[in-house]
């Protein structure tokens, strides 16, 4: 099982159209055995979380390796998850 770094972009229509917070990003490591689990199971949260947010909306998500100590460093700081696990939203921060 390897770690990746999900990525998910949300929108808030509670928010100007101007407003900078309008657009913002959740960041998480996830636990699988391939990159496309990964991003699948990151998709299944995000999916979770606008359900329960009426005035929030999926964007995109990303997936990616962290490499090298920069990388390890980032994820280290990450809330983290396996797939098939459903934390609740305070563990995951958004």
């Amino acid at each position: 099982m390897s770690t990746f770094i999900y990525s998910a972009w949300f929108s808030n229509s509670d928010t100007a159209p101007d407003d900078q917070d309008r657009e913002w990003i959740a960041c998480i490591g996830i636990d699988a055995e391939t990159m496309d689990e990964a991003r699948e199971w990151g998709d299944v949260l995000a999916a979770g979380y606008v359900e329960r947010q009426a005035s929030e909306s999926f964007m995109r998500s990303s997936i990616e390796v962290p490499e090298g100590n920069e990388g390890l460093a980032d994820l280290a700081t990450l809330p983290r998850v396996v797939v098939g696990e459903v934390p609740s939203d305070e563990v995951i921060g958004w």
